[in-house]
């Protein structure tokens, strides 16, 4: 009852404002101890409250006023500066509270909806933002509606994420202000082995892939996240499963490598079906046209573009020419806009099944993967003669004329498949992937839940997952926390970064 008077007392009742406010989260999104930003916007000139709670209820206190939250901590909210403000001329504004260092709000979650008043109405939508210590996981507060492996995360121009490819032909969204997945479209492929690439138009390109009859496609299709249509194409002109694809700068898409025979039980055919050709998709005609060849054919292999527009092709499952027998690629090339090509490869630690992002400071991050030592096994035929293990480092790509590969900086666990994703100008998170080392004497086989983090000189190791992840997805939200879901379980968690 005294907060409902505390909330008519704050000025005379009039009609609803027309104007929804919307609400949303930035700076440092929940870290303890740290800065919690909430940007707003609303009506132009009106002064606003920022209410919050710990518990969520839906009510009218007053006639055309629906909260979601209760008004426990009304009277706190009125008496603090950092709670109450006005709208510019725009109708924007932001608020900065800052959050003390105390252990006792670590994964504490708090609600918050903002509200005009002079006169009273207008809620804004419900932000959710959990509390926790900086360089710590912590479970989201749903889980995706369907697993997700080896899929493709993309933060849409509204804040929330397009989770697209590894669950089939499911299309999910997840709402960082309210910590909640939803199921949002179905797509006409199973997208297993296939790309996803978002455009510059917010549309998600879907090439390649494996199809119902087992073998690699040549399908690709346009998904609209803004109103769930799809749009068919005409298709690649080569077939492709386990090929890499990179939004280019000019805004065309870069499809290479890629398998176009999966018959595992004929590894000849399998090999001369690993491909070097490249193709370009064009939005503005809709259209792929042939692109150039690498020096050797990949699978398996990442795509990165860097800041200055070229596009790094790195690693994979390769094979050597003439005596056509594979290879863990040692090598990769740059693709030059200007002179559409690739030009000459550098050379780095074998590795397939890594994982790649484009960094802060213009350089692409290559994280873990597997390497493979076919020698002795094509020598013997003996498959115990295999030897197999996780690559345990990341090393960085600089392009440019003078460019090349960095050092090698270890990772605290060998990692294939790990996810991975850019931490502002603070280097990237290293999460999860799958540790494998199998050799004559040794036998390593374990799903991981340990992270790392790279700065740019250096990596250290952060808090572990609560759930292990081979092939998961992580994307960087926008308040500077990292979302990590999928990969072996259903559960998504929050990392927030030091």
């Amino acid at each position: 009852m005294r907060a409902r008077i505390l909330l008519i007392s704050l000025c005379l009742l009039a009609p609803q404002a027309s104007a929804q406010i919307v609400m949303k989260c930035a700076g440092d999104g929940g870290a303890v101890p740290g800065n919690s930003t909430l940007q707003l916007q609303g009506t132009p000139n009106t002064p606003f409250l920022l209410l919050f709670s710990q518990n969520e209820r839906v009510h009218t206190p007053l006639p055309d006023l629906t909260l979601a939250i209760d008004l426990g901590f009304l009277g706190f909210c009125l008496g603090n500066p950092l709670f109450v403000g006005t709208f510019d001329s725009a109708g924007k504004a932001s608020t900065t509270i800052p959050v003390p260092s105390l252990s006792v709000l670590y994964g504490a979650r708090m609600s918050m909806q903002s509200l005009e008043v002079n006169p009273i109405g207008n809620a804004s939508n419900l932000v959710r933002l959990t509390l926790q210590q900086p360089d710590t996981f912590t479970d989201s507060l749903s889980a995706s509606v369907a697993p997700i492996l080896t899929g493709q995360a993309f933060v849409q121009s509204n804040g929330k994420v397009l989770l697209l490819g590894g669950t089939g032909p499911v299309v999910q969204e997840y709402d960082p202000a309210l910590e909640k997945f939803r199921i949002m479209g179905i797509v006409p492929s199973a997208n297993i082995l296939a790309t996803q690439t978002m455009l510059k138009d917010g549309t998600v390109l879907v090439t390649g892939g494996i199809g119902l009859t087992g073998q690699p496609v040549k399908g690709a299709f346009l998904f609209d996240p803004s109103n769930g249509k799809v749009t068919v194409l005409a298709g690649l002109g080569t077939a492709r499963a386990g090929h890499a694809a990179a939004l280019m700068k000019d805004g065309r898409v870069m499809i290479v490598g890629g398998a176009s025979s999966l018959d595992f039980s004929d590894l000849v055919k399998f090999l001369a079906g690993i491909r070097n050709s490249s193709e370009f998709y064009d939005p503005k005609t809709k259209t792929f046209t042939a692109g150039p060849a690498l020096l050797e054919a990949k699978m398996f292999h990442t795509a990165t573009t860097l800041s200055n527009g070229e596009v790094l092709v790195a690693g994979g499952l390769s094979i050597v020419p003439v005596l056509n027998i594979p290879i863990v690629s040692p090598t990769a090339q740059a693709y030059t806009p200007l002179l559409n090509l690739f030009g000459f490869p550098r050379l780095m630690a074998p590795r397939m099944l890594h994982s790649a992002t484009a960094l802060a400071d213009g350089k692409a991050l290559i994280a873990g993967g597997l390497t493979i030592d076919f020698v002795k096994f094509l020598q013997t035929q003996n498959i115990a003669d295999l030897k197999l293990g996780s690559v345990a480092d990341v090393i960085t790509y600089s392009g440019g004329l003078f460019g090349g590969f960095s050092k090698s900086y270890p990772l605290s666990k060998g990692r294939m498949l790990p996810s991975v994703a850019p931490l502002g100008s603070k280097g990237a998170l290293i999460a999860g992937g799958f540790l494998l080392d199998l050799s004559a004497n040794t036998f390593q086989f374990q799903a991981l839940k340990e992270a790392d983090v790279f700065t740019g000189s250096s990596i250290s190791a952060a808090g572990s997952m609560k759930n292990a992840r081979i092939g998961g997805v992580a994307v960087t939200l926008p308040d500077g926390t990292v979302l990590v879901t999928g990969g072996g379980s259903l559960a998504g968690e929050i990392y927030q970064p030091k």
